[in-house]
C-alpha cells in the first residue's frame, strides 16, 4: 500500500511539473516541449545548430511570436518590429530578465542593474565601495521570475526580407548609403533601444571607423573567396562566421 501511494504521488508530481514548466500557454504557438528538454532536442539545438537558424526555422512556421522552451525556461520570442519597439520603449513594462544578468555578471562583475523594477531608476551618482566593501556571500542572490520571458532575435531582425530593399543575407555595406539608407529603425539594432541601449554606441562606431581608414591607409583587403568563406556561423555573445578567409596587400 505505502509503495501504491508513493508510485501515486511521483506520477502526480510529475504531471504538476509537465502542466506548469512544459506545457505551451497564453494562446501563443509553438512547439509542445518534451519533459525536463523543453524543445532542445527537437529543434535540433543538442546537435549543433544554431539559435538563429532554429528561430527562422519557427518564424516561418508559426509567425512573428511563439514559444520555445530553453528546457524548463520558457521564451516568448518576438520578431516583429513593432512588437521590438513597443517592448524597447516600455521597459519599465519588462524588466530586465534574470537569464540576462546572471549571464552578464560574469562578463561584467561590477556592472549595475539599471532597471529591475516597475519604475525607472535614474543613477545620479555611483559610489564605490572601497572602505566598507559588501560582505562575502557563497554565491549570487537569486531572483523568482513572476512574469513570462521575452526573447528578442537580433540575427534574425537583422535578415528578415521584409525589412530591407536588397537581399538582407548579401554582404553590400553600401546599401546603407543607397537603398537601405532609411531602412526601418528596429530591423538593425545591434547597440540596443530605449532606456537601455549601450551608453558606448557613439564611442564604438567613432573607433571603428577609425580603425578601418587607419588600416585602409596601410593595407589592401582582398576576398578569400566562397571556399574559405563559408560553414555557416557560431552563436556566441555575437554570431561569427565559422571561417573566415581575408587576404592583405601591403601597400
Amino acid at each position: 500500500m505505502l509503495i501504491l501511494l508513493i508510485f501515486i504521488v511521483i506520477i502526480l508530481l510529475i504531471l504538476y511539473i509537465k502542466n506548469k514548466y512544459f506545457t505551451l500557454r497564453d494562446h501563443i504557438l509553438g512547439l509542445s516541449p518534451h519533459f525536463l528538454f523543453g524543445n532542445v532536442i527537437q529543434s535540433g539545438f543538442v546537435y549543433g545548430r544554431s539559435r538563429a537558424q532554429i528561430f527562422e526555422e519557427y518564424k516561418q512556421r508559426y509567425g512573428d511570436i511563439f514559444q520555445f522552451f530553453f528546457g524548463p525556461v520558457r521564451l516568448i520570442v518576438v520578431s516583429n518590429t513593432t512588437d521590438v519597439q513597443h517592448i524597447f520603449t516600455h521597459r519599465n513594462i519588462y524588466e530586465q530578465g534574470y537569464l540576462f544578468t546572471e549571464q552578464f555578471s560574469v562578463l561584467f562583475p561590477s556592472g549595475f542593474i539599471t532597471l529591475t523594477g516597475s519604475t525607472p531608476t535614474c543613477f545620479g551618482k555611483i559610489v564605490i565601495l572601497v572602505i566598507c566593501p559588501p560582505e562575502l556571500t557563497v554565491g549570487p542572490p537569486s531572483t523568482n521570475v513572476t512574469c513570462d520571458n521575452i526573447f528578442i532575435p537580433f540575427y534574425n531582425l537583422a535578415h528578415d526580407e521584409r525589412y530591407w530593399s536588397i537581399d538582407p543575407k548579401l554582404f553590400y555595406p553600401e546599401r546603407f548609403l543607397n537603398e537601405d539608407k532609411n531602412h526601418h529603425l528596429y530591423a538593425l539594432i545591434p547597440f540596443g533601444s530605449g532606456h537601455r541601449q549601450c551608453i558606448g554606441q557613439d564611442l564604438a562606431r567613432f573607433e571603428l571607423k577609425v580603425i578601418i581608414a587607419r588600416m585602409m591607409q596601410q593595407v589592401t583587403f582582398v576576398d578569400g573567396g566562397p571556399t574559405v568563406n563559408s560553414g555557416g556561423h557560431i552563436t556566441s555573445m555575437t554570431i561569427l562566421p565559422k571561417h573566415v578567409g581575408v587576404g592583405i596587400e601591403f601597400a
